[in-house]
């Protein structure tokens, strides 16, 4: 909030921290990337929101919890709770490992 945007008389100083995000806000997302199971369907992996990761510890998201991950997989894509446990362990681990790599930092973009 900048100053000329403080209602009239306030007086007081507001403190502003301006922050780089990794990618721009866009209501249209991206291609999103699928995994092919090793039966041969595809799942669809939208990047989750943070709506979405509500809820859910994100560490326990990088260090592929699979409870963690079945709550972020049936947010983000078709596959429901009891699908998910459901998987083989090579097809889990693929998931897993696409859904942790969403919050790896593009190495071209500049440190925030």
């Amino acid at each position: 909030m900048s100053k000329s945007n403080m209602p009239e008389g306030s007086g007081a100083a507001v403190a502003e921290e301006i922050m780089k995000l990794d990618s721009a806000l866009e209501k249209v997302a991206p291609a999103d990337p699928f995994v092919t199971l090793t039966s041969g369907r595809k799942i669809h992996l939208r990047e989750p929101t943070a709506g979405e990761l509500r809820g859910v510890k994100l560490l326990d998201v990088l260090q592929l919890d699979t409870a963690a991950h079945a709550v972020v997989i049936e947010r983000i894509s078709e596959l429901s709770t009891l699908e998910f446990y459901g998987l083989k362990t090579a097809d889990t681990m693929a998931l897993m490992s696409k859904v942790a790599g969403f919050f790896a930092q593009d190495p071209a973009s500049p440190p925030a």
